[in-house]
Parts: C-alpha cells; structure tokens; sequence
C-alpha cells in the first residue's frame, strides 16, 4: 500500500469516520430532544386540565352531598325503609318535606345539571327532580346523543348517625360544566390535540372530532389503534409514543382517582422534524 493511500486511510479513520459518527449521534439526540420538548409541553397541558376537572369534579360532589345529609333527605329514606306502619301519611309528608328542601337546593345549582333523584339501595329512583332530560325521550336519537355529552354522577346516602347505606343520590352533569375546554383546545403544534377518557367506563369523554368522541376508549387506545396497555393509564402520569395516520405522535397524560378519568395531551413529531432534518443535511454539508 502506498504512502498516499495509507494517508487517506488514516485520514478517514481517524477524521471522518468519528465526524459521521458524531453527526449521526447529534441527529439523534435532536430527535430525542424534540420528543422530551414535546413530552414536557403536553404534559403541562395535561396538567392544567385535571387540576380544572379535579377542583371541578369536587365542587359538584359538594352539590350531591348536600343532598344527602340535609335532615329532610334523611328523613324520607328513614319513612321509606319503615314503610306504611302505624301512620300511613308519615311516608309521604317525607317525601313533600324532601320535595320541597330539594327544589329549593336545585334553585342554587340546578343550573349545571339536567336532573337529580334519590334512589333506593337497589338503584330505584325515589325522587326526582330537576329538568326531565329536556324534554327528550329515552331511546330517541336526541337522547343517545345527549348521553355523549354528559356523565351520570354517583353519592352514596349515609345514614349520618350509624353510617349504614340508605341509597344514592345521582346526577346527570352535561360535560361541558366540568370539563375546561379553553385547556383542553390549547394545543403544542398545528396538529396536537387533547382527549379525555373515563377508565371506569371505557368511555371517550372529550375528543375534537365530534365522532370520536362518547365512543369506546380501548378502540382508540388499546390493539391496533394506540397499543396502549390499560394499566399503564393507572399510573398518576405518564408519557408514550405511538403511530396514528403515518404519523410519530408523543402523548402524554394524567390520570386521576377521583374521578377515574385520564386527561391525555398529544404532539406530532413529524410537524417539527423538517427543522432537525434541514440541520442534519446542514451538518453532513460540512462533515463533505
């Protein structure tokens, strides 16, 4: 081998080859970056959301435990469960009495709900009040849809002195009045989004495309679609990537105990990687 090839050899050993390697380890270090960049700026999105929808969530659990541990809840539920006996009227003067304490309670919040009733331990409504579903009738297609835009709150009625169960007081809450929309339409790019999921149910609280949204989480995030394991959404936070339309999206989310809903926030890495791939070329230009 002559002296020049040796040289030439040396050269590229000991010059180039390390240069090529160190452009191919900035290349993907930018890349990382940019999915920590993204991670941490959805994250941030996630987080602003439950802290709206747990103070949210808390404000109306407030409303139904007003309900029920006033003295004229507890009351009627005592009635109810003694019955008739030996005065046949007691039943219902408590259920006149609660009517009126209730209809009363419903003037100061009834605005954020459709409907409240009292039921029995076996679920049986007792009670109801408020607004009857607008006026829709159940199984139409106006009520199906109007069940996509709210979720049935739930509070167990205690007996305040031995804490036994008497029944349940429930609500039907139109989403709007407690999830944050501002938060949930700010966006990290042109093509992130955000979507909130109840795990309880298995049910797409908020989504943006209105078509999506009331439909069953795991056909979106579960085998695929996402390939997002279930109990990886138990965790309090979290970060995944996954593929959706071609496309390298970075998510993350948080989830909450009460309620079991998880606030997930999403980027497109593709929307940024022409910039890292302009500084890539860039890079190998003057590696040349």
């Amino acid at each position: 081998m002559s002296l020049r090839a040796k040289l030439l050899l040396l050269w590229g050993g000991l010059a180039v080859a390390p240069l090529l390697v160190i452009g191919v380890f900035e290349y993907y270090h930018s890349v990382h970056s940019l999915r920590t960049l993204i991670a941490s700026q959805v994250a941030a999105i996630t987080e602003r959301a439950a802290d709206e929808v747990a103070d949210g969530y808390a404000r109306r659990i407030s409303d139904l435990l007003l309900v029920a541990e006033n003295a004229e809840t507890q009351r009627f539920y005592d009635a109810y469960a003694a019955g008739n006996g030996e005065d046949p009227g007691n039943l219902a003067r408590a259920r006149e009495a609660a009517a009126d304490y209730l209809n009363q309670a419903w003037e100061l919040f009834g605005s954020s709900y459709h409907w409240m009733e009292l039921r029995d331990s076996a679920g049986a409504p007792l009670l109801r009040f408020g607004r009857q579903d607008e006026g829709v009738g159940e199984g139409s297609l106006s009520w199906r849809a109007s069940l996509t835009r709210s979720t049935l709150l739930t509070q167990p009625v205690l007996d305040l002195e031995s804490g036994k169960e008497l029944g349940t007081v429930a609500a039907q809450l139109p989403l709007d009045r407690i999830l944050p929309q501002e938060i949930l339409e700010t966006t990290f790019g042109r093509a992130g989004y955000s979507l909130v999921v109840d795990r309880s149910t298995d049910r797409i609280l908020y989504h943006p495309r209105p078509a999506v949204q009331g439909g069953v989480a795991g056909a979106l995030l579960g085998p695929g679609a996402w390939d997002l394991d279930d109990p990886q959404l138990q965790q309090e936070t979290g970060t995944f990537t996954f593929q959706e339309s071609d496309s390298t999206r970075v998510a993350s989310f948080t989830s909450l105990t009460s309620p079991p809903w998880t606030v997930i926030a999403t980027g497109a890495v593709d929307e940024f990687a022409p910039a890292i791939a302009s500084m890539r070329l860039v890079k190998f230009l003057l590696v040349l």
